[in-house]
């Protein structure tokens, strides 16, 4: 079976214990994304994304990496949106793209010190319109009762294990009418229908990326419901991601898993967090073809 012979590939190169053991907290998650800002420029684009590109033609393309933000560009303009907020900003490049694109707009962003902020800070003299800040998205207090007419994440809500209370801050910074976006990876199945390989895999591709846990989709989308927002759209894009996968696969394959011995010499190297990236890389291509992992896109309003 392709998935255990992967399985014992992570296993001879990395320690599947050792990887299991990783501890996980907002300190850590900064960390992982401070070290791995090499790894994105030099391995996935120069712009400063960090996303997946999401390919309709199933080809890849630079290009393909707007997909997220042209969204987010969607509801600026159906909603004549003057205030937008970034959860999870990182280096800024989603927001720096649309700032640009809408100069009359504010963009804010918020992400953990310590991470890529430091990147989007840079970009301020170049973007006025765009204000990063350090802290978390748990805690919006920085920013004022129904300040915002759209909240947007990609890629990043999957870090937190409170998601009702990052719904409850959203909710009270958004506009009557506001919209949060959430693009963001998931469980496609219920855990317990899961095979002990399939669990296995989860959770290694999760402790790869610094992820506690991902959330099972049916379940997130009542959490959001529950926090009295309506979901005006659902898509999944799991298959349209598969081209940047490929890439990733291909790069961990070539690197550490196809030579084992090599491998193990290379993950040695500190730090850590910069190899055991190629761990998702390597398994999560095989779990959305399974529909154990799946890609969303969901956008929901604030309910009056």
């Amino acid at each position: 079976m392709e998935l255990r012979r992967r399985i014992k590939k992570v296993d001879q190169v990395f320690g599947v214990n050792s990887i299991l053991s990783r501890k996980i907290d907002s300190n850590s998650i900064a960390k992982y994304y401070k070290i791995n800002k090499l790894a994105y420029w030099l391995f996935h684009n120069r712009d400063g994304f960090v996303h997946m590109g999401i390919s309709r033609d199933m080809k890849y393309h630079h290009d393909d990496l707007l997909e997220q933000p042209k969204i987010v560009a969607k509801y600026i303009k159906k909603l004549h949106a003057r205030n937008v907020l970034e959860l999870a900003t990182g280096k800024g490049a989603s927001s720096i793209y649309l700032a640009r694109q809408f100069p009359n707009v504010r963009f804010d962003g918020i992400d953990l010190p310590g991470g890529q902020l430091d990147i989007a800070k840079k970009e301020v003299k170049k973007t006025p319109n765009f204000y990063p800040v350090e802290g978390d998205y748990h805690d919006l207090s920085c920013y004022g009762d129904n300040q915002f007419n759209i909240i947007f994440v990609i890629e990043s809500l999957c870090y937190s294990t409170k998601k009702e209370k990052v719904f409850k801050e959203a909710r009270r910074v958004l506009k009557s009418g506001g919209v949060i976006i959430v693009i963001d990876g998931y469980l496609g199945k219920p855990e317990q229908s899961l095979t002990s390989d399939e669990r296995l895999a989860k959770k290694l591709m999760e402790r790869g990326m610094m992820v506690e846990d991902f959330e099972y989709y049916p379940a997130f989308r009542e959490k959001i419901k529950r926090a009295e927002f309506r979901i005006v759209m659902e898509e999944d894009d799991s298959r349209f991601i598969t081209p940047t996968l490929k890439r990733f696969e291909s790069l961990a394959s070539k690197t550490l898993f196809n030579y084992p011995k090599l491998g193990r010499l290379i993950v040695k190297l500190p730090p850590g967090e910069f190899s055991a990236n190629a761990i998702s890389a390597y398994l999560m291509p095989i779990l959305i073809k399974l529909g154990i992992a799946k890609y969303m896109i969901l956008v929901a309003q604030k309910q009056s």
